[in-house]
């Protein structure tokens, strides 16, 4: 008899939580039992309603899958199947269980069933361990051991450190001097200096126009009017990338210098230097943009408005007092005035002549919390004073040290007094200061390279000017100019320019005011810039060559203006680490070694026409690049651009006027790189 199948569709219940369960258990070919006798009701198909019953998994014969921390588990109901039929086997990573009983003939018919199941084994497991067991209520278990080892153990964690790619970032002039840098390696100032000041020489030998490459780094580049934006990166790094966060940096830098100059960006390098770090960090740039730089370096701080907020509360507590005050006084002023008596002054400020609007405005215009209180002048009592005495030693201090020099200890004195004698020999004024009294001075910064050449030279000149007499105020200051290099002049803006251009005269517009007194007024500026090798002041050949033991290094100067006169010249040659003392050879003039600092200074005490040349030869350990750079420093009372101050005059009368002068010519920057 042919019995026709259901399509699946038909036997899919018409409600939710009515799923057949006799398909999948072991129970099939049974009888139903009573509860399922009511599924008729809802259906003409033969299923087991949720609600009908409530198995476990031993009603239903399914099995269970355990893991435990050191054993594998497998429980399977088999409560049909005698132990002679039931077999279990482990096949390569699987573990197979298998049950089968023939026809035999039970309390409702004749029944044959059989069943077969696999389940694979997990890592960690010994399948050496397998063993199977059944328990009194026909429960088959088969476990197996799990290697401890394999469950817990110390995986190290390879970490892969990647070499920085960005070296450094830096606004340098063309000339290449650094304006501001910053460095995300570690790097010596020396080395970036001498970096960006190699990167104008090699601008034009490549064929691009955004990056220039040497053995070692890669410049990446863009002009910014009078300066340079560079990067500084390794030769591995990823050029698009580069260029991508070298129009980061230059788009940074307008958001904080109002005008693209040096000046300009020295005032901001603080913040340059807060942002730059902003986009990179430990060689690689972050993923931020323009605006949230902008949030992170501006991000305000709750302690510094709390701060602030209690700094204006009291700088308002103490106007407002002021204020008070001010009304208090001319409130009694006015009293006074009215009575007839005296109406009080400010003690310890002169003249009380002043009227009572005047004093009140001046007092209401005081905001400044800080600002001393006025007092009136006490009366000294004519008794001896028992007040503490500043700067005088007491008795009993100098029983106590004798004291305790008598012990045997050693006292040091103070240095204090002394030092600050010899600092006001220093900076005294010369001793025949006139009641005009003008200074010019001068400074150079100078950068040459060691094989010859000037890289850039920078004189800044000045003329100082201060009147201690109040008759000596309206004066003219002829200069006398004799430059011959190319100076370029500069008045100060309340300085007539056509006088000074057409008789080098040096007056105020308004010839009817006073020159300030007491105070130094720079009148006259002038600056020289050249790379012109000729006008380099004091030439510095430096020679190291290789030898078996180490190095020999022969070091000459030699003076290119014969009318200069250098005082207290010390050039200073870094010499190598742990190496000892160099062996000095032929030396004019003296020579100091600092193993502290790796330095070697010669002394010059002067250099002149007469003196114009001298060398140093020494041998040490080392190579030839561990003697640069060399730093050169001096003093001289002759001024480079040859610029001075002829004669003073008064305005009215041109009678001439009594003045001294001082002339200072000194180092700021003397480097040979």
């Amino acid at each position: 008899m042919d019995v026709t199948i259901q399509h699946p569709w038909y036997r899919r219940p018409w409600f939710l939580g009515f799923y057949p369960y006799r398909i999948y258990d072991q129970y099939f070919g049974e009888h139903q039992n009573d509860s399922e006798l009511l599924s008729r009701l809802y259906s003409m198909f033969f299923y087991r309603p949720y609600f009908g019953r409530f198995p476990n998994w031993f009603d239903i014969g399914m099995s269970e899958v355990r893991m435990d921390r050191d054993r594998f588990v497998v429980n399977l109901d088999v409560k049909h199947f005698s132990p002679e039929e039931l077999t279990v086997k482990v096949n390569d990573d699987y573990v197979e269980i298998r049950g089968k009983h023939d026809e035999h003939q039970d309390e409702r018919g004749i029944v044959a069933r059989e069943f077969y199941r696999k389940y694979k084994i997990p890592g960690g497991v010994d399948p050496s361990t397998f063993t199977s067991s059944l328990s009194s209520d026909c429960v088959l278990t088969v476990c197996a051991n799990r290697h401890l080892d394999a469950l817990e153990r110390n995986m190290p964690i390879a970490f892969e450190v990647k070499p920085p790619v960005l070296l450094a970032a830096a606004v340098c002039t063309k000339a290449g001097k650094a304006v501001v840098s910053r460095q995300f390696v570690e790097m010596t100032r020396t080395r970036v200096e001498g970096l960006l000041a190699a990167f104008p020489k090699l601008m034009n030998t490549g064929k691009q126009h955004t990056f220039v490459e040497t053995d070692s780094v890669r410049y990446v580049y863009q002009p910014l009017e009078k300066l340079y934006m560079v990067l500084i990166t390794t030769k591995n790094s990823n050029i698009l990338e580069d260029l991508e966060t070298l129009r980061l940096f230059s788009r940074v830098i307008p958001e904080y210098c109002r005008v693209l100059e040096e000046a300009e960006v020295s005032e901001h390098c603080f913040d340059l230097i807060f942002a730059f770090d902003e986009i990179v960090a430990l060689g690689y740039r972050e993923n931020v943009n323009l605006a949230q730089i902008r949030t992170f370096t501006e991000m305000d701080s709750h302690e510094e408005k709390v701060f602030r907020a209690v700094r204006e509360t009291k700088e308002g507590e103490a106007r407002a007092e002021m204020k008070r005050r001010a009304k208090e006084l001319q409130r009694a002023r006015q009293d006074a005035e009215r009575s007839g008596k005296k109406s009080p002054g400010f003690g310890g400020f002169g003249s009380s002549s002043m009227s009572s609007v005047t004093s009140a405005t001046i007092i209401t215009d005081m905001i400044e919390p800080e600002k001393p209180k006025v007092a009136p002048a006490a009366v000294r009592p004519s008794g001896p004073s028992k007040a503490l005495k500043l700067g005088a030693k007491g008795k009993e201090v100098d029983f106590f040290v004798d004291k305790l020099k008598s012990e045997g200890e050693n006292i040091v004195t103070s240095s204090a007094g002394r030092k600050a004698s010899d600092t006001s020999k220093v900076l005294q004024p010369p001793v025949n200061t006139e009641s005009v009294h003008l200074r010019v001075e001068e400074k150079i910064t100078l950068t040459c390279g060691r094989d010859g050449g000037l890289q850039n030279m920078e004189v800044l000149g000045i003329i100082t000017l201060r009147v201690t007499d109040e008759k000596d105020g309206r004066i003219s200051i002829l200069i006398n100019n004799n430059d011959k290099k190319g100076a370029q002049l500069q008045t100060h803006p309340h300085v007539d320019k056509k006088l000074f251009t057409t008789e080098s005269l040096i007056g105020l517009k308004n010839q009817e005011k006073y020159f300030p007194l007491n105070t130094d007024l720079g009148v006259l500026k002038w600056r020289l810039q050249s790379t012109d090798d000729s006008l380099i002041p004091l030439t510095i050949n430096c020679w190291p060559s290789e030898s078996g033991t180490g190095c020999d290094v022969n070091i000459e100067y030699e003076l290119q203006d014969e009318e200069l006169e250098l005082n207290d010249v010390i050039i200073t040659i870094p010499v190598p680490s742990g190496v000892g003392a160099p062996v000095i050879g032929d030396l004019d003039g003296q020579y100091n070694h600092d193993s502290r600092k790796n330095i070697l200074e010669w002394t010059l005490p002067i250099i002149d026409d007469k003196n114009k040349t001298g060398s140093l030869e020494f041998s040490i350990a080392g190579k030839p690049n561990d003697f640069f750079p060399i730093n050169v420093s001096f003093v001289s009372k002759r001024n480079f651009c040859d610029i001075q101050v002829a004669k003073v005059t008064y305005v009215e009368g041109n009678n001439p006027v009594k003045f001294s002068t001082e002339t200072s010519f000194v180092v700021d920057k003397y480097e040979i790189l």
